[in-house]
């Protein structure tokens, strides 16, 4: 990983970053896509109201900006951790930093890179609207998978993205566009059980999602072939794990130890259905906020995970 100004490449590793690029972009280049996509999928509010002109150009969130700094965080080592446990399928992405909200984690992150670096400018992580995949795109920090992933060529897809809007020119030049290198591959498509996933423009499909249902949606109607799947109860990381290109990854990397905290999660979601059915219902909302605070497992919220519990059939 090469420097950053002031920053040398131990310091940023340091930070838990793998990778990082620049763009002096202020627009999205796949907005055109990403606005037929809002046409045909209206479920989730907040991508297709008000906000989604929004995401038209950084200068809705400020009239000073005029680039971005994107940072990739691996979460690949904590993947292959977890594989070595059995437990109702969760997004690996939710216990990348042992439990805790990744939202917190990477914004305090860019908060000491800006620090470091001394400059004007904005940490998004995830809040405002932004398509940060673009922007990492556009960064030179990998390309859209046939699954709407973004994929880079050494660290694949198990990724969280930091973005740092700048409200200053750096000296630093546009990082080169990386081209596609998914090639004739369909595996993440074919292994979908939903057929949530549109190949040929690269998007989602909300309403068959698994990912979408178990977070997102509190109310919703069960995707169909949703209970073929291995169980998925909050997120889905299927199309992620049959990628080659993460699959390599995989390979040349030893697990990271897992936390206490780790632990306890893992020990919920590795009761039956009925067990955990049973331990959320005991549970006041008071009760379950207080049991999964600063996790993002609070994001569907108690009334959430029984619906997603609801979805299978005990095995």
């Amino acid at each position: 990983m090469k420097p950053l100004l002031n920053l040398s490449s131990n310091d940023l590793a340091k930070l838990g970053v793998t990778d990082w690029g620049y763009t002096d972009s202020i627009s999205p280049a796949s907005f055109e896509r990403y606005e037929k996509w809002c046409d045909k999928n209206q479920s989730l509010t907040y991508l297709v109201d008000h906000r989604k002109l929004a995401r038209k150009s950084l200068r809705s969130i400020d009239e000073r900006a005029c680039g971005v700094l994107s940072f990739l965080f691996s979460y690949a080592e904590i993947k292959k951790s977890l594989l070595a446990h059995e437990f109702y399928q969760v997004a690996s992405y939710g216990l990348a930093y042992n439990g805790e909200d990744y939202h917190d984690i990477i914004r305090e992150k860019l908060l000491k890179i800006i620090s470091i670096l001394g400059i004007n400018a904005k940490p998004c992580v995830d809040i405002y609207p932004i398509l940060e995949r673009d922007f990492a795109y556009q960064a030179g920090l990998g390309w859209f998978g046939k699954n709407s992933m973004l994929i880079h060529q050494k660290w694949g897809s198990y990724t969280l993205i930091g973005s740092i809007v700048l409200f200053e020119k750096l000296d630093l030049a546009s990082s080169k566009v990386e081209v596609d290198h998914c090639g004739n591959c369909t595996r993440c498509i074919e292994n979908c059980p939903t057929d949530a996933i549109d190949g040929e423009n690269r998007t989602i499909v909300l309403d068959k999602c698994i990912s979408t249902f178990t977070i997102e949606l509190k109310e919703a109607k069960v995707p169909e072939g949703m209970e073929t799947s291995r169980g998925e109860i909050f997120g889905c990381d299927i199309c992620q794990d049959v990628c080659p290109w993460n699959k390599k990854r995989l390979l040349n990397i030893l697990p990271r130890p897992l936390e206490e905290k780790t632990f306890e999660l893992i020990r919920f979601f590795t009761q039956s259905l009925g067990e955990m059915r049973e331990v959320l219902m005991s549970l006041s909302n008071k009760g379950f906020i207080k049991k999964f605070k600063g996790t993002v497992f609070v994001r569907p919220g108690k009334k959430g995970l029984l619906k997603n519990l609801d979805a299978y059939k005990e095995k």
